[in-house]
């Protein structure tokens, strides 16, 4: 039963999510947030083992964020990896959609 530990309660769950401190959150979100932008980038470059990386980091992100950026970060995250296949979710504006209430939120929350 290896699922039991995903079972246990979010780690978004405080007031900076699954971060030490609004400093913390702010910054891992908004670094992430931008190397979302630049995954086409890195992928036309045939960056593999990066990708993956920037994959499973964005992922862990999405977990940590706090609640009320969740599902548009988890939005963000899946567009972007998308992406990765698809360059039309770029040229088309869906990453820009996607990232504007992440931007919105950065915003709000992290002066």
């Amino acid at each position: 039963m290896s699922d039991s530990a995903s079972a246990s309660p979010t780690p978004s769950s405080g007031p900076f999510g699954g971060f030490a401190s609004a400093a913390e959150m702010c910054s891992t979100i908004s670094q992430q947030a931008t190397g979302a932008s630049l995954l086409p980038m890195s992928a036309a470059q045939g960056k593999t083992a990066e990708l993956e990386q920037y994959k499973a980091e964005l992922a862990a992100t999405a977990q940590r964020v706090p609640d009320a950026l969740k599902a548009d970060f988890t939005n963000l995250k899946d567009i972007a990896i998308a992406g990765l296949k698809d360059q039309t979710v770029y040229s088309s504006g869906k990453f820009e959609k996607a990232m504007a209430p992440v931007t919105t939120w950065l915003g709000a929350n992290c002066k």
